[in-house]
């Protein structure tokens, strides 16, 4: 049984949500794990998941009509399926095509691990809504992204035509800029926890370690890091103004 199929989805009629730039419209991947070809497309649609068991506990029609409205307000995509599914290896693949290293979904050291047994390679592809934050001309109304991971252990990227007519290549500097101006950090542990990292959260009573939860969740980190430039860049100021003023006061009058 495909994973698809494990899904009921309910459309709302008449609903148009606001885009918030950088949701996620669109997942395709293809032999990646255990999904041979998962297709799910959210442009217009909330999704209310759940198995043949908890089926049977929503016993009246309003029930689910009251789910979908708060999920309607929320804008939450909500996804439930059997166990070995294949959930997490969505939140993987979210994970990856944002450029974040195999050893951080805690599910492999290396990408090519991730394909599929028996297949040569294996493509992760979003789409992203983009309200003009960022040049509709250059990456369009919805921003197309690919991760391509071989067999050998290479991987590059893609990224849709602002036309709509094609692809070109994905440098990991202008995927970083684009996360960064949507505002993705799959770092953060407040966008995305995994299943290990959420069970060592659960369990851990060591104050420092929670404290790093905290510390990564309201992104202190990049804070701190971008201070630390910023301190750097004003000290390499200050010297190349310090050796200026010496050099023109070294300067004779009349040379001047």
């Amino acid at each position: 049984m495909s994973f698809n199929s494990h899904f009921k989805s309910f459309q709302v009629e008449n609903y148009e949500p606001y885009e918030r730039p950088g949701k996620l419209l669109r997942l395709r991947l293809n032999n990646f794990m255990c999904h041979d070809d998962f297709d799910e497309d959210w442009h217009r649609m909330v999704i209310i998941s759940y198995n043949s068991i908890s089926c049977h506990v929503l016993a009246c029609a309003e029930i689910v009509e009251l789910i979908v409205l708060i999920f309607t307000q929320l804008q939450v995509n909500y996804i439930t399926a059997d166990n070995g599914a294949g959930k997490s290896a969505i939140l993987v693949a979210l994970q990856l095509v944002f450029g974040a290293k195999a050893s951080t979904t805690m599910r492999s050291t290396c990408v090519k691990d991730l394909i599929q047994y028996g297949k040569d390679q294996s493509t992760i592809e979003i789409t992203l809504s983009n309200d003009g934050i960022l040049d509709i001309e250059k990456y369009g109304h919805e921003i197309h992204i690919i991760r391509t991971i071989r067999w050998n252990g290479t991987s590059w990227y893609s990224i849709g035509n602002g036309n709509g007519k094609g692809k070109r290549s994905l440098s990991r500097k202008e995927l970083e800029l684009i996360k960064a101006t949507l505002q993705i950090m799959v770092d953060n542990p407040a966008m995305i926890l995994n299943q290990e990292a959420s069970r060592n959260f659960l369990r851990t009573t060591d104050p420092q370690a929670l404290y790093s939860y905290f510390y990564r969740g309201l992104n202190l980190e990049h804070c701190e890091v971008l201070l630390i430039r910023s301190k750097d860049d004003i000290e390499a100021a200050r010297n190349a103004l310090g050796s200026k003023h010496k050099v023109s006061t070294s300067v004779p009058p009349q040379s001047l």
